[in-house]
């Protein structure tokens, strides 16, 4: 599902969702995603 214009509103570039899944790969050996 694409973020609604008003995502910003409720946190959705506050929650490091990319930066996490980045770590997650990363713990595990796997390379990360280029965004």
């Amino acid at each position: 599902v694409h973020p609604s214009p008003r995502s910003a509103e409720y946190g959705f570039f506050g929650c490091r969702h990319f930066s996490k899944a980045n770590d997650f790969l990363r713990s595990r050996g796997i390379q990360e995603i280029d965004w």
